[in-house]
């Protein structure tokens, strides 16, 4: 949880941005083969550790409250990293900041391009 308060503000924040107001089954995500892992503030960046499931979850190298987020974006199916990408956020004070909201929006946008680079730059649908 990059904010004081409660992991579960943070949690219900993403899933709004990635759903669209759509409520998320946790419990059935977490057996999901094909998943997104969001992980703030994370000692780990690499998508094979984090998206093997044997392994433990990447541990926080700091706590809430220091006004910058730093996240790491993973789709991963099954232990397999598919897509993965890091960003940064300056001066936002809670989950439910409008530029949190939008950067999660982003993120998710940059973990799905719309072209498959090891295709060279085909559309995915072609």
């Amino acid at each position: 949880n990059p904010f004081p308060g409660p992991q579960e503000a943070v949690v219900d924040a993403v899933a709004q941005a990635m759903t669209g107001n759509r409520p998320s089954d946790q419990a059935m995500a977490a057996r999901a083969p094909m998943r997104v892992l969001f992980y703030f503030n994370a000692a780990t960046r690499t998508g094979h550790r984090i998206c093997d499931r044997s392994q433990p979850a990447p541990v926080a190298d700091t706590g809430p409250g220091r006004g910058q987020v730093e996240l790491v974006a993973t789709y991963c199916r099954g232990d397999q990293p598919m897509t993965q990408v890091t960003a940064q956020l300056d001066g936002v004070p809670s989950a439910q900041d409008p530029r949190f909201i939008d950067f999660i929006k982003q993120v998710v946008v940059s973990l799905f391009p719309p072209t498959n680079p090891d295709m060279n730059g085909s559309n995915f649908m072609d």
